[in-house]
């Protein structure tokens, strides 16, 4: 595999290197591995994927890290819609996202207007930078 990244450095090429340190447990190497993929392919679905599975074991780890698991159900959508025409791929990442969405949920946003302190922080913040 270094072999291969050093004579032609492509997205598969850093995908496979990112699924050997995934099959060996070192997540976040894999996920390195992953962003660096998807800054030269942002539209590389394989990966976006991969990375999804990724943050899915990480979540196992990290059981009370439940954004993780939002982040790779997202992930699995992203992917679903890149795959385009190619239908075995979207069927893939339609499965792990449907297994996932029973674990997944939303964090609600609230409004909430901010107090007079804070909007004084904020101003005086704004006027020493």
């Amino acid at each position: 595999l270094d072999e291969s990244l050093r004579n032609h450095e492509s997205p598969n090429t850093r995908t496979n290197l990112a699924n050997a340190f995934r099959l060996q447990w070192r997540l976040f190497e894999a996920l390195d591995e992953y962003e660096t993929v998807l800054l030269q392919a942002p539209n590389h679905h394989q990966s976006i994927a991969l990375r999804a599975g990724c943050l899915v074991q990480l979540s196992n780890w990290i059981p009370d890290h439940s954004a993780l698991l939002l982040a790779a159900y997202h992930d699995y959508d992203r992917a679903i819609t890149l795959s385009g025409t190619d239908l075995v791929f979207a069927e893939s990442y339609r499965k792990h996202r449907a297994a996932l969405s029973s674990r997944v949920r939303e964090f609600p946003v609230e409004s909430v207007a901010p107090s007079e302190y804070q909007r004084w922080i904020w101003s005086s913040r704004l006027a020493l930078n």
